[in-house]
Formats: structure tokens, C-alpha cells, sequence
């Protein structure tokens, strides 16, 4: 659909690929101004500088000639001033105009938000700076800072997240893979020594990847035991080189371990358990990491259905001194591990995130 509203500002893989060592400074690439480039996940995409957009004439503007004869295009004309900052092209007038023809008022109106505010034209114009002027003020501003914000899993998302946010500023062991909390906790507790066991670590398929034959029997992450789905999906540490990084990043993350800096690591878990189980298994990775390390923050999110937009949000469901588990109830599904489908579910998870204040170190 966007494509042929041509909203669409740049087209890119969604797979994301091993990230340099470490994360480049993120300033560089969040600047939209002049047609720069956006940071994805291992690749950066250049954005198109928008077109010079003719003044539409001025029977068709609000308050022309046409007057209340100009049916829904004051609104559509608002709604892209508010959502976009630009007035539409004459392709997605007529796109629009259909909607309300079709829906009605209230649900053209519906309809055209939700495709405006869906758009990775949108996102980019909100990103990071709206983000927390709106949800920043939460934050304790007596606690302090965190200097660290790194990824637990169990899967690409939270890593996805927090690059989005533009707090993600070097990599993590459990980035671009699929773990569980049973596996970061047993991480936790050996130091990451069987993670990087080469004995343990296969080639898989065609494609650079990998299995790991300990964490893929019985630690319930969604890498299947025998299945076709590896545990490093997008990267291969079975090679020399991919476990060399393995190493670099293990090295780094154990150093982040033995700091008294303030830390946040964020953990997101899929709807396949219970969340008596989740809050088990959560507090089990939280009493790991307050084992190993100093000054840690857990906050993890189970993602535990969808709901709808009417019902979507965040409800508490365990909490221990400076550790969290939260239940998200979405209005829309992950698209490919990396974002939700409706970017308000993902604004619901930065919610959270932002009621911490962060002063974060390039490094550990």
C-alpha cells in the first residue's frame, strides 16, 4: 500500500547483518536533513530527498473557491501537515479522498492516520527527540543515570530497540541470535564459557549461520533442537572469523559485568509461556545478574497477545528491588523479529525504557 502512495523513503533489507566493533556513534546517521542516512540494523539506507511538493491551486485549498464544497481534502490536507509536515502529492489525494468516500468520515479519517503514522516517513520525522520529550519526564530524576543499555533477547528486537533509540552503543552476546532466560541465565552463570565453546558450535545451511548443539536442547529458545531454525541466525561464529567477534563481544560484555556502572538491560520474550513461568524465569536470570554483577537493571517484556488498538498497553506483573517484568499487550504482531507492525506498540515498550535517564558510555 505505501509504495503506491509513494510514502515509502527508502528501501532496504529488514535482516540485519553483524554490526561493527563497535556500534558506530548513532548522531551520524539519525539526520534526515538534505537526504542523509538512516541506521538499520547493519546497513544504512539512503533516504531520498523529498520532492519540492506545487502549491495545490486554490479552489482546492482550505478556504478556496470550493468552500464546504471541498469534502474531505481540509482534513486530509491537515492531517499530512500534522503527521508529515508537507502537503500530499496529487496521487494520494485521490488515494485518501477514496478512503472517505468508501468509509465515511470518521473512518477515512481512521484509516488515512493510520497509514500516515505507520509510515517509515512518519517514524523518521519522530524518531528519537519527540520520543523523549514525550515519555523523559518520567524518568526519576533523583536516580542515577544509566551508562549502559544493552540487549538480552531473546530474539532481535531488543537489540533492534535500543539501536532505534539510539542507546544501543556497542554489542551484546545475545544480539541478532535466539536465547531465552534460561540461557542467559546459564550465560551468566559460567561467564559465557559454553556460549563460546567451539565444540558445541555448527555450521548450518547454505547461509552464514550457525547452530549451537548445548543451548538448542531443552533452554526453550526458538531455535528449534533439530529443526531448520539455527540459534546465530545471522551470524556465524562456527568460522574463525565469527568467533573471533564472538570473543571480542563476549570479552566486552564481561567487562560491562565487572563494572560498578549503572546498567539497563532489556529483555523481551515471546508469547509462548505463562506468565507465572515468565516471572519465574525472570527472576531467575534477575538473581544472576545481581550475582555477577553490581548496579543492574532488569527490565524484560512478555509479549503476551494483540488485542487490538483499544486494549494495548503494558501491565506490571512482578516486580524485585530494581528488576521488572512487564506484560505487553499489542495491537498489531512483530514483522520480521525487528519492529511491531503499528509503531505505537513500539512506543509502549519505550514507554518504560524512558522512565530512566541515560548518560551512556561509548564503552564498558
Amino acid at each position: 500500500m505505501l509504495s503506491r502512495l509513494k510514502l515509502r523513503l527508502g528501501a532496504g533489507s529488514a535482516e540485519p547483518q553483524p554490526d561493527p566493533e563497535p556500534v558506530a556513534s548513532p548522531g551520524r546517521a539519525w539526520d534526515i536533513l538534505g537526504g542523509s542516512e538512516i541506521r538499520h540494523p547493519g546497513q544504512f539506507t539512503q533516504v531520498a530527498t523529498p520532492p519540492v511538493i506545487a502549491p495545490l491551486p486554490a479552489a482546492q485549498a482550505p478556504g478556496g473557491a470550493a468552500g464546504a464544497e471541498a469534502g474531505p481534502l481540509p482534513l486530509i490536507l491537515a492531517m499530512f501537515q500534522v503527521t508529515l509536515a508537507r502537503d500530499p502529492i496529487p496521487e494520494e489525494v485521490s488515494y485518501y479522498t477514496r478512503l472517505f468516500e468508501e468509509h465515511g468520515n470518521l473512518g477515512g479519517a481512521r484509516a488515512t492516520l493510520q497509514v500516515l503514522t505507520d509510515s517509515p516517513e512518519f517514524r523518521v520525522r519522530m524518531r528519537v527527540p519527540v520520543e523523549a520529550d514525550a515519555f523523559g519526564s518520567a524518568a526519576d530524576a533523583e536516580a542515577p543515570p544509566m551508562r549502559h543499555a544493552v540487549g538480552l533477547g531473546t530474539h532481535c528486537y531488543a537489540a533492534w530497540l535500543l539501536q532505534d533509540m539510539r542507546l544501543r552503543r556497542y554489542s551484546s552476546p545475545f544480539d541478532w541470535l535466539f536465547s531465552s532466560p534460561r540461557l542467559v541465565e546459564h550465560c551468566l552463570q559460567d561467564d559465557c564459557a559454553t556460549l563460546l565453546d567451539r565444540v558445541h558450535l555448527e555450521f548450518h545451511g547454505p547461509h552464514q549461520q550457525a547452530r549451537h548443539s548445548f543451548y538448542q536442547q531443552g533452554f526453550g529458545t526458538e531455535a528449534a533442537p533439530h529443526g531448520s531454525v539455527p540459534l546465530f541466525f545471522h551470524h556465524n561464529p562456527a568460522t574463525d572469523a565469527g568467533h573471533d567477534r564472538l570473543v571480542r563481544v563476549v570479552e566486552r560484555f564481561r567487562r560491562l559485568l565487572d563494572s560498578a556502572d549503572d546498567k539497563l538491560f532489556l529483555m523481551v520474550v515471546g508469547r509462548n509461556r505463562s506468565q507465572s513461568e515468565l516471572a519465574q524465569a525472570v527472576a531467575a536470570v534477575a538473581t544472576a545478574l545481581d550475582l555477577r554483577t553490581r548496579n543492574a537493571t532488569l527490565l524484560a517484556v512478555a509479549h503476551t497477545g494483540i488485542t487490538g488498538p483499544a486494549a494495548s498497553g503494558t501491565v506490571p506483573v512482578w516486580q524485585h528491588g530494581r528488576h521488572s517484568l512487564h506484560a505487553l499487550h499489542s495491537s498489531s504482531d512483530m514483522v520480521e523479529g525487528l519492529s511491531f507492525g503499528h509503531h505505537f506498540d513500539n512506543l509502549l515498550i519505550k514507554r518504560l525504557i524512558y522512565q530512566h535517564r541515560f548518560d551512556l558510555k561509548a564503552q564498558p
